[in-house]
């Protein structure tokens, strides 16, 4: 064999392991394209990373970080984590945090890994009327191994696997999220742009794996049941324990990226630090269906939540369990004066004393 044919073929079959490779990731994923991101289904334990417009939203020095097992029933699992810390400068109106995002698909085949650093700019427009605007720059490092995978001409005539010489891809990218937060009284809403840049994430030959930028809808309201079982509405963001006991707080998140959508929605109840929530979750871009539960904890120093998604995934012939595990944790380190106006989520997760917000 001529040495420019056997280049030839080299080349052809490493074509062939790339493109096989996107096809393991996308069958498993049952995406529509592989540059697809993780979503949390815990968003508000990590705020920054759905909303750069939440950076600095307490007032206090905050870090916090989660766990994801997606689903765990799968011999190679989905494991991802997300940590954040932020601080809010009362004197600019401003706050400003850092994040960081690991996502392991299909054990190491497919691992990203990224820093973002986040700025918003908390605008007050009367007593009970708030809005933010954030930024967040991001820089992503994204690898395909194939350290695991077994091809045709890595086999020898004795049947043992031989290496195949084939080398990992990597890539660095440079990104941009944008977002807002708007609140009036007991009601709020948020929209969020992630990969505003679209870059190309790895190339398959000559042809580029591009980013589908993602957004992200989410609106709810909070409601105070006092201790006479009176309704009452939220007036500041930070309410006593004692004329505004348990919180209803329903709110919907709905997310769209390249073909694949999630409308998530569901209510959290809290009382005195204990909440409790129940989400149905329905994925557009394939027969989706499942459900989210979740119980947390919260003091003035911490909180702890965890939630379990439970339910199956269906496309074409394939069907699966989708099960999933969260476990988050987050800190508050040092609280300024509050601010009058401010209710921008329903997380009570973060504050069942006080109106939640991030």
């Amino acid at each position: 064999m001529l040495p420019q044919q056997f280049d030839s073929q080299l080349h052809f079959l490493k074509l062939i392991q790339r493109i096989f490779i996107i096809l393991i990731i996308s069958t498993l994923t049952n995406i529509s394209v592989l540059a697809q991101d993780v979503f949390f289904s815990q968003p508000y334990t990590v705020p920054l990373l759905l909303n750069p417009a939440y950076t600095g939203m307490q007032g206090a020095t905050r870090a916090g970080g989660i766990y994801r097992n997606q689903w765990a029933s799968v011999a190679d699992p989905y494991v991802s984590y997300g940590v954040f810390a932020d601080y809010y400068f009362e004197d600019y109106k401003s706050g400003i945090g850092i994040t960081a995002l690991s996502d392991r698909q299909a054990g190491g085949l497919l691992v990203k890994n990224q820093v973002g650093f986040s700025y918003a700019y908390h605008l007050q427009l009367a007593e009970k009327m708030a809005v933010n605007f954030g930024l967040q720059p991001q820089l992503t490092f994204t690898s395909i191994s194939d350290a695991e995978l077994v091809f045709p001409d890595m086999i020898n005539n004795n049947g043992h696997v031989t290496d195949g010489g084939y080398s990992s891809a990597s890539n660095v990218h440079f990104d941009m999220a944008l977002g807002g937060v708007f609140s009036y009284d007991f009601l709020y809403a948020g929209l969020s742009l992630q990969h505003l840049l679209a870059p190309a994430e790895y190339a398959v030959g000559e042809v580029d794996v591009a980013i589908p930028r993602r957004y992200a809808l989410h609106a709810g309201a909070n409601f105070y049941l006092d201790i006479q079982n009176k309704f009452s509405r939220n007036v500041s963001a930070y309410r006593n324990v004692a004329t505004a006991s348990l919180l209803l707080s329903p709110n919907v998140l709905f997310t769209a990226q390249g073909g694949s959508s999630l409308l998530q929605a569901g209510c959290f109840v809290g009382l005195q630090g204990f909440s409790l929530g129940f989400f149905y979750k329905h994925g557009l871009g394939a027969t989706a269906n499942f459900y989210m539960a979740c119980a947390a904890y919260s003091s003035e120093l911490f909180s702890i939540s965890y939630s379990f998604d439970f339910g199956a995934i269906s496309q074409d012939v394939k069907t699966f369990s989708a099960n999933t595990h969260e476990l988050s944790l987050s800190f508050r380190i040092r609280r300024t004066k509050p601010r009058r106006g401010y209710n921008f989520s329903y997380q009570t997760l973060e504050e069942p004393r006080n109106a939640p917000d991030v």
